[in-house]
């Protein structure tokens, strides 16, 4: 009886930690999720970071291993270069803590100088790989996602992008703003 509690109990754990909401596909809505207490949430104040601020919004979002914190700094240039009005486009960077070695408290130092440096950035910290996990975002990278004003991800690569895919961002989040 005990040996099939430990089988039991160790296909629950196994089970448990398989993403729950795995890979995000072009042109389907995202997945919900919140980065709150343990897991995270916003680097500003503490309090939780969910999609619901995505809610009618074209929202370019960053997932950020701090260890390739600066492979798509071209892609930042290039966005405040199309020069978007702070309104009609959302900006959001996550960092993925859990992908570092670099302690908690010196990504939060450099997030805040990140914080003035890009004013109308939302920064928020994921402690547990939350989105790797519920979207299946790539661990350990740099991953570029778009969301459109309905909530559909129109646009998600990892790695460091080209310039044609820069040029392709900028193109979709003028289109989905220019509705």
């Amino acid at each position: 009886m005990a040996f099939k509690l430990l089988i039991i109990a160790s296909l629950f754990i196994f089970f448990a930690t398989i993403p729950i909401f795995a890979d995000l596909k072009i042109n389907s809505q995202i997945n919900s999720l919140e980065l709150s207490g343990q897991n995270g949430g916003l680097v500003s104040n503490e309090k939780p970071w969910t999609t619901d601020s995505l809610s009618k919004k074209t929202t370019v979002l960053f997932y950020i291993d701090p260890d390739f914190a600066e492979l798509n700094d071209h892609v930042s240039k290039a966005l405040t270069d199309a020069k978007f009005p702070p309104k009609t486009l959302h900006s959001v960077a996550i960092i993925n803590n859990a992908a570092t070695w670099i302690p908690n408290f010196a990504i939060r130092s450099r997030l805040e100088e990140k914080q003035k440096e890009f004013p109308n950035t939302v920064y928020a910290l994921d402690l547990n790989k939350i989105l790797v996990n519920r979207w299946g975002l790539t661990d350990d990278s740099y991953v570029v996602l778009a969301i459109n004003k309905v909530g559909n991800l129109m646009f998600n690569v990892s790695g460091k992008l080209t310039d044609q895919q820069v040029k392709q961002l900028i193109t979709l989040l003028k289109k989905d703003i220019a509705k």
